[in-house]
C-alpha cells in the first residue's frame, strides 16, 4: 500500500528555509535590476530610486517578511534565521572595500539587519505563545 503523507514546502528545516529565502530574495533583485537595465537603457541617467532604493527595499522586505514566518514557524531558529537570511549582507559588509564610506547602502542594510533580528523575537514570541496555548 502506497503512503500519501507528503510533507509540505514549509516542513523543512528552518536553516533551509532561511537559505531558501536569502537566494530568493537575491534573485527577485537581480531579476528587477535586470529589468529594469532593459528598460532604462537608452536613458544615461542616474536614478537612485529605480537603481538602488527600489532593489534594497524588495530585498530587506522579502527577508524581513519571511524571517518572521520561519522563525514564528519554528520558535528556537531565533537564533540563527537573521543571519542566514542576511549572510549576503554580511558578506558584502565585510568583504567589500568601500562598503563603510558609502551611507546609501550600510544605513539601510544595518537597518534591515536590526528590522530582521527584531521582527524575529516578535515572530519567536508569537511562535511561542500559539504553540503553548495549542497544547490541550
Amino acid at each position: 500500500m502506497q503512503d500519501n503523507n507528503k510533507k509540505s514546502f514549509l516542513e523543512k528545516p528552518s536553516w533551509a528555509l532561511a537559505l531558501l529565502t536569502s537566494v530568493a530574495a537575491i534573485l527577485v533583485v537581480l531579476f528587477y535590476t535586470l529589468i529594469y537595465g532593459f528598460l532604462t537603457f537608452a536613458r544615461h541617467d542616474n536614478d537612485i530610486i529605480g537603481s538602488t532604493i527600489v532593489p534594497l527595499t524588495l530585498y530587506l522586505g522579502i527577508i524581513i517578511i519571511f524571517s518572521f514566518f520561519i522563525v514564528k514557524r519554528n520558535p528556537k531558529s531565533v537564533w540563527y534565521v537573521p543571519v542566514i537570511t542576511n549572510l549576503v549582507g554580511i558578506l558584502l559588509a565585510t568583504l567589500k572595500s568601500g562598503f563603510w564610506n558609502n551611507q546609501t547602502f550600510w544605513i539601510p542594510v544595518c537597518g534591515g539587519w536590526i528590522l530582521t533580528i527584531i521582527v524575529s523575537i516578535i515572530g519567536s514570541l508569537i511562535g511561542k505563545r500559539e504553540t503553548i496555548s495549542g497544547n490541550p
